[in-house]
C-alpha cells in the first residue's frame, strides 16, 4: 500500500501504465491512494476487517481482464454498494466488456464533506450497503478478535447481497422464535455453496453451547460437502444474539470414515429447529453412552487431530 500527496485519479487502477518507465516489471502493484482520500474513506469502516477486504478487492482491480477506470472515492462508493463479489460488476462472463468507467459514486462523499467542513449539522449517511444483522456480526467479531474471528469476517464480507439476505433472515428467525431455557437449537443452510450453521441458546448459554456448535457444523459440513462452512454459537437475550463461538472451515471435502460414522448414527434431526441433546443427556446414536463422552468427544479429537 503506498499513500501519496499527490491526487492520483484515474492512475490509481492504470498502474500497468507505467511499466515503459521501469516500475511494476513484475505484475506486482501496490494500492496506491492519496492522503486527502484516505483521510475521507478511514471515516466510513466500521470496522478494520471491512478495511483490509477492501484494500484486498482493490488489489485484485489490476488483475482484471477489463480495464477499470475511475478516481478512489468512486472505487470505494462502488464497494460499499457491492463489495465487488458475486458478479455485481465487472467479472460477469455472460458480457464480453473490456472496460468499464466508474462515476457518480463520489458525489455522496462531496457532501459528506461540504456539510462537515461548513458545519452544516446533519451529515449525508453513506455505510457498507450489508443487512443490519450482519454488520452487527461484523462489529462483535471485531470485538473478539481472533484469527477465526477475522475469517468469519471475510467470509461474510464475501457472501453475495442475495446470500446476505438469507444470512439475516436466519438469524431473525432465530430471534423470533429462541430456544427454552438450558436447550439449544440448530439452524442449517447451504446459501451459494456457503453452509452457514447457527446454534443458538437463551442467554446465559447452557454449558457446551461450543461443543454442540462443533459437532453440528462439523457434520453438516461433511454431510452437503460445502466449500465453505460458517458456524456461530449464539446466546439470544431480549431479542439480540451474542456471538459465544465460532466454527470457519474453508478446506476441500475428502472422503472420511470416521465422518461416515458418525453421520450414520446421527439422529438428530438435520432440519432447522432441531433440539441438540444436552452434553449429559443420552447420545443419539444409541450408544447408552452420556452426549460428552461418546459422539462429542469423538468428533472433539478427530478436529484436533486435523
Amino acid at each position: 500500500m503506498t499513500v501519496s500527496l499527490h491526487q492520483l485519479t484515474n492512475l490509481t487502477t492504470q498502474l500497468s501504465q507505467l511499466e515503459p518507465l521501469g516500475l511494476f516489471k513484475s505484475n506486482d502493484y501496490p494500492y496506491s491512494v492519496s492522503e486527502a482520500d484516505l483521510e475521507i474513506i478511514s471515516e466510513f469502516f466500521p470496522t478494520p476487517d471491512i478495511f483490509l477486504h477492501y484494500i484486498e478487492k482493490r488489489l485484485e482491480v489490476h488483475r482484471l481482464s477489463a480495464r477499470v477506470s475511475g478516481d478512489e472515492l468512486d472505487l470505494f462508493g462502488a464497494y460499499l454498494d457491492t463489495r465487488f463479489v458475486n458478479r455485481q460488476l465487472w467479472d460477469d462472463p455472460t458480457h464480453n466488456i473490456n472496460g468499464f468507467f466508474l462515476d457518480g459514486y463520489s458525489a455522496q462523499f462531496d457532501q459528506w464533506a461540504f456539510a462537515r467542513w461548513r458545519n452544516l449539522g446533519r451529515l449525508p449517511d453513506i455505510q457498507l450497503r450489508v443487512p443490519s444483522e450482519a454488520l452487527d456480526f461484523l462489529i462483535q467479531l471485531k470485538d473478539i478478535n481472533t484469527p477465526d474471528a477475522r475469517r468469519a469476517a471475510k467470509s461474510i464480507l464475501e457472501l453475495s447481497n442475495s446470500a446476505l439476505t438469507l444470512f439475516s433472515q436466519s438469524i431473525q428467525k432465530i430471534i423470533l422464535s429462541p430456544p427454552p431455557p438450558g436447550t439449544t437449537r440448530s439452524f442449517s443452510s447451504n446459501i451459494e455453496g456457503t453452509l452457514v450453521c447457527l446454534v443458538c441458546s437463551a442467554a446465559p448459554p447452557p454449558p457446551g453451547l461450543s461443543e454442540q456448535l462443533l459437532y453440528r457444523a462439523s457434520l453438516e459440513d461433511y454431510r452437503i460437502k460445502s466449500r465453505r462452512t460458517l458456524g456461530f454459537g449464539l446466546a439470544i437475550n431480549d431479542k439480540k444474539t451474542t456471538i459465544i463461538d465460532i466454527f470457519v472451515r474453508e478446506e476441500p471435502w475428502r472422503q472420511d470414515p470416521q465422518m461416515d460414522a458418525f453421520l450414520a448414527s446421527d439422529r438428530a434431526n438435520p432440519l432447522p429447529g432441531s433440539i441438540m441433546p444436552k452434553r449429559n443427556d443420552p447420545c443419539f446414536c444409541g450408544s447408552g453412552l452420556k452426549h460428552k463422552r461418546c459422539c462429542l468427544s469423538r468428533i472433539r479429537r478427530l478436529k484436533t487431530a486435523e
